[in-house]
């Protein structure tokens, strides 16, 4: 057990320096590939301490202090933007790689924002909403993000571009489906989305 304690520590002592790091006035991280992963790996932590198992060894930060410290990382990534200038510009398709790491800021941001959620459900605490990215991509299809290879992803995109023309389905419109009506741009959403999607989808729906 005292190696257990010790490794949460030095684990919590790391996680320490990341939020240090991840703030505007001392950050050192030197790129947003850096902030991206550093926000994931975070996340990975927070998940493990806001909700732990009875075997868990408590984390050193208080909840509080991992729910401030994951919203500083979602605050930091939408600051770095949260579209591709091709994905605003019309007939403009990105590159692979680009879209990749902008999909997966994305997804970050929304898991922060589910995971602070269940979180002041948890808690009995006012609830955090998304309204603020309400302009934001929503979750892109399946098989796009499922893509193996830049010839197999460009094939989709561009039958994905064809069907959305351009025009992607947002955070927004999720937000404000009328009751117990779903409308056609909703439909195709879910028909094309992931599970990550199904679960955000079952979030907005308990709001």
């Amino acid at each position: 057990m005292k190696e257990i304690a010790s490794l949460n520590k030095t684990v919590s002592a790391t996680f320490s320096k990341i939020l240090i790091d991840a703030n505007p006035a001392q950050r050192t991280l030197k790129s947003a590939g850096d902030l991206l992963a550093s926000a994931q790996a975070f996340v990975i932590y927070a998940i493990l301490c806001l909700f732990p198992d009875e075997d868990s060894v408590r984390s050193e930060l208080s909840e509080e202090q991992l729910i401030l410290g994951i919203s500083e990382f979602s605050l930091q990534l939408a600051s770095s933007g949260l579209a591709l200038h091709e994905e605003t510009t019309d007939g403009q398709i990105p590159q692979w790689h680009d879209w990749a790491i902008m999909s997966a800021k994305r997804r970050t941001i929304l898991t922060i924002y589910m995971l602070t959620w269940a979180w002041s459900v948890l808690r009995n605490y006012p609830s955090f909403y998304c309204h603020e990215l309400q302009f934001m991509f929503a979750p892109s299809p399946k098989a796009l993000w499922q893509a193996q290879t830049e010839a197999e992803w460009l094939s989709l995109y561009r039958k994905w571009f064809q069907r959305w023309k351009g025009d992607g389905y947002r955070i927004g419109e999720l937000l404000t489906i009328p009751p117990k009506q779903i409308d056609r741009r909703t439909e195709d959403w879910l028909e094309e989305v992931d599970e990550f999607g199904m679960l955000l989808m079952l979030q907005v729906n308990a709001i």
